[in-house]
């Protein structure tokens, strides 16, 4: 007891006051540098949040303007639309090499291989350099690297926190975009709504100014509002749910899931069971697992208003998301026991919901049948290549049947020459000019319109009013017109040298063209050689002086309108024939104006870059010689700027469409001819009937006599059309169908294979094979898969053999093997495939559906 209070007594004598406050103060600045250091660190997360939102949105826009590249682009402007894009989003970064300033970050941008590596065939470095883009990307990759200034955690040494940010941007497949909801086509006829009389339901026909922040692009489509269906009350409008054997399928919250973003039908997809198993098809369901019309799809009728239901439709309806919807025929059962029999696709833009009295209903505009989603999509798990992950690869398959047609004797043909006299056409075939205005430049000439690869750009404006090729008989015009000149004197006409009067005269008429054709820019049908060349040679501002645009579709048009006021048949000494009708297309230039057939000259305007949306890669000056940016593929519809208005096909596109519904539908052959060195898209596989029915004269070419290598194209034509014993015929539109009857075994095929479609890797060389099948319980349609490929990137080549029914019963099946795309063909494409994507996981299949023209010609010998 002693000893314990001696201690204590020690202990109180040991003690100092305030000795505490030292050990308080510590106390104090830890926890005030632990507060601080939170809210800096808090304020650091948010910085990086919005870096990775940044580096998303820059990602998608630079694998956009990847996907929308023309020949000519560059690096810089890949490069240039990320910044641009960073930049709207607050995010500023240093220029490539250098060190970022405050508030800069650090941007590190690159394109990637389907493995997720750095591309090794060019650069893989995206930057402000002008060299062009390589091909065989697969996603670009956006990286954002700094630092962020601290306030509080100064006080424990810490000036800055690091942030970093990585995305990944590819092609979206074709599972995305694609949402749980149907709309009856009991309002849909084509690619309209039907008109409602209820006044409920708001059905209208989009005008200029209704939907602002759009560029007035939906003008023309038809918009109304769509019922929701309740448990006991019919609408044409429900809700799907992609699987039923997941947890929570049936839930709201899966259905929000379902509806956020770009939709998650990636992540599996199961279909209903056919409602009648006393109706159910041999083969169902055709693809198990890939949505498809004809698969019965489960649904839920009624309300859906959850806050996060709610939400994603509300984003939809901010962001303009155009939407695929699958369109139904019918429905059974109903709550979630429903199910729905797709019947086809639909795309539709979102603009309102509400309710009038006891109906909900979703306000929308019908787009039609959806496009190919060629958009960018966010992908994640690129940076680790997935060396296990494949690919199931798949796709329809069309052909454009062809067949041989054997004349019994020669009928009278009915020309009409639709003639190109734009100002392009008084240049030399170089696109050379050396008389205009001012000082030439040391070379003697002016690059005045388009020229030879290696010429240089189109430097001056006004070819033809003033600048023009100084040498009247190297101009393109005149070579044109003294070729024509020779055409005329190859028919059988009266006063032509090989004149017959076993069969009727032939007739030509003419028309000629530039940014618009009014009816005073044609002559009718004379069967008078000398009327029909004095036509020609007064065609156009001068005899050989040119000026103004190029449209196409317009003179083409006009070539339609004389045919169809013309008779069909001529009668002599009793005998009645049918006119062989042909047109001769001649061109020098890309078509570039916009056709208007309600227009008294079909003209509606000129399709510049105002016509294109800002950051689309076809918006920039030399856009109007821009063949690719020129057709409805590439470029798209037009937006309104100025006279032009939204939602039109692009010239070159408009100018295949009138060639084949106005002219070879109706059984006219078309034939077009190229002066000086163009690109023959739309010219090739959409204007001419057949791709044999193309010339070009890309120079200038004469033989000892002094005949031009134009002279020959036209000699060429008319030995084809008055002399061939075997004419090229084709169907009227694309066929996905091989009837059994239509093919013979060939090179080892046995029906149902009908053909192949190969697959070669790029960096391997490792080669894959899938046989392309006719489903006999379809009807012969045409369709290919690959179950197991590996992800990367491949050429694609396709081949099947087809017999025409109407071709001569010696002829066997033809063989077709050329890929159309975007009013072009080619006998290979390449495509990247792989396995991952945020859109919903891990998607394990792609689409690529092939349309086939004939390889050769039907009357090759």
């Amino acid at each position: 007891m002693v000893n314990n209070q001696h201690i204590r007594r020690r202990l109180r004598a040991a003690r100092t006051p305030g000795q505490s406050l030292p050990l308080l103060g510590l106390m104090l600045v830890i926890i005030v540098a632990m507060v601080g250091l939170s809210a800096d660190v808090g304020n650091t997360f948010s910085e990086e949040r919005r870096a990775v939102t940044a580096a998303n949105t820059a990602a998608l826009a630079g694998m956009n303007t990847y996907i929308n590249r023309s020949s000519t682009t560059t690096n810089r402007v890949v490069y240039t639309s990320i910044v641009n894009s960073l930049a709207a989003n607050g995010v500023q970064v240093a220029e490539p090499g250098a060190e970022p300033a405050p508030g800069q970050l650090e941007l590190r941008a690159m394109y990637l291989d389907a493995q997720g590596r750095p591309i090794t065939t060019g650069s893989p470095f995206i930057t402000n350099d002008t060299n062009r883009v390589p091909g065989n990307v697969a996603f670009v990759q956006v990286s954002l690297r700094g630092r962020v200034d601290t306030n509080f955690a100064r006080v424990v040494g810490r000036n800055d926190l690091p942030i970093s940010a990585l995305s990944h941007a590819g092609t979206c497949t074709n599972q995305s975009g694609v949402y749980p909801l149907t709309v009856s086509n009991q309002v849909i006829d084509g690619d309209r709504f039907i008109e409602q009389t209820d006044p409920d339901l708001n059905w209208r026909v989009i005008q200029p100014g209704d939907l602002p922040g759009t560029d007035d692009r939906y003008v023309g489509f038809t918009a109304m509002r769509l019922v929701v269906s309740g448990n006991t009350t019919p609408g044409n409008f429900s809700w799907l749910r992609w699987r039923d054997s997941i947890p929570g399928a049936r839930s709201e919250v899966q259905l929000a899931r379902s509806l956020t973003g770009e939709g998650n039908l990636g992540e599996g997809f199961e279909e209903a069971p056919w409602p009648t198993p006393q109706n159910l098809p041999e083969v169902y369901p055709e693809q198990p697992g890939v949505l498809n019309e004809g698969d019965w799809v489960w649904g839920d009728t009624g309300l859906k208003n959850s806050n996060d239901v709610r939400a994603a439709m509300d984003e939809h309806m901010r962001v303009g998301t155009r939407m695929i919807l699958p369109i139904h025929s019918t429905a059974v059962g109903t709550g979630t026991n429903s199910r729905f029999h797709v019947v086809r696709l639909g795309l539709f833009l979102l603009l309102e919901k509400g309710q009038t009295r006891s109906d909900h209903w979703y306000d929308m505009v019908f787009l039609g049948d959806p496009r190919p989603q060629n958009k960018p999509c966010l992908y994640t798990g690129v940076i680790e290549p997935n060396t296990e992950g494949v690919v199931e690869l798949l796709g329809s398959v069309s052909l454009w049947p062809e067949y041989q047609f054997r004349p019994q004797d020669r009928r009278p043909i009915q020309y009409v020459v639709v003639l190109d006299v734009s100002g392009s056409m008084s240049a030399n075939f170089a696109g050379q000019c050396d008389r205009g205005s001012g000082s030439r430049p040391a070379r003697g000439w002016w690059q005045c319109a388009n020229g030879p690869a290696g010429a240089p750009q189109v430097e001056v404006t006004g070819t033809g009013s003033t600048y023009y090729w100084n040498n009247v008989d190297e101009r393109r015009i005149t070579v044109a017109k003294r070729a024509l000149e020779s055409l005329v004197r190859s028919t059988n006409m009266p006063g032509n040298s090989e004149y017959t009067t076993s069969r009727p005269s032939d007739q030509m008429a003419l028309v000629w063209f530039t940014e618009g054709v009014p009816s005073s820019n044609t002559r009718g049908f004379s069967n008078n050689p000398t009327t029909i060349i004095n036509n020609i040679n007064a065609a156009g501002w001068q005899q050989y002086r040119t000026q103004g645009g190029t449209n196409g579709a317009a003179g083409l048009l006009r070539a339609s309108m004389l045919l169809g006021s013309a008779p069909r048949t001529v009668t002599e000494n009793g005998r009645t024939w049918d006119y062989k009708r042909v047109v001769v297309f001649i061109t020098d230039g890309v078509s570039n104006q916009l056709l208007n057939p309600n227009s008294s000259n079909l003209r509606a305007g000129s399709s510049d870059q105002n016509t294109y949306p800002t950051g689309h890669i076809c918006r920039n000056s030399l856009v109007l010689e821009m063949a690719n940016c020129q057709t409805t593929d590439i470029g798209g519809r037009t937006i309104r700027s100025g006279s032009v208005p939204a939602g039109l096909d692009r010239p070159i596109t408009q100018a295949v469409n009138v060639s084949r519904q106005q002219l070879q539908a109706n059984g006219v052959e078309v034939f077009s001819v190229a002066l000086s060195n163009i690109p023959d898209t739309g010219l090739r596989d959409g204007i001419a009937s057949f791709p044999s029915y193309y010339f070009s004269a890309a120079d200038l070419q004469r033989d000892s006599n002094g005949r031009t290598n134009v002279d020959a194209i036209m000699q060429a034509i008319n030995t084809q059309v008055e002399n061939g014993l075997c004419e090229p015929r084709a169907d009227a539109a694309w066929t996905n169908v091989i009837p059994e009857e239509n093919f013979q075994s060939v090179g080892g095929l046995i029906y149902p294979n009908v053909g192949e479609v190969i697959l070669t890797e790029q960096s391997t060389g490792t080669e894959y094979r899938a046989p392309i099948r006719a489903d006999r319980e379809r009807g012969g349609a045409l369709t290919y898969r690959f179950d197991r490929l590996p992800a990367g990137t491949y050429r694609l080549q396709p081949y099947l053999f087809y017999r025409h029914p109407l071709d001569p019963p010696n002829v066997g099946p033809r063989r077709y093997s050329l890929i159309y795309q975007g009013d072009t063909t080619a006998s290979d494409i390449v495509i990247t495939v792989a396995p991952n994507t945020s859109v919903g996981s891990f998607t394990q299949t792609q689409r690529q559906d092939l349309q086939l023209r004939l390889f050769g010609d039907v009357c090759a010998s």
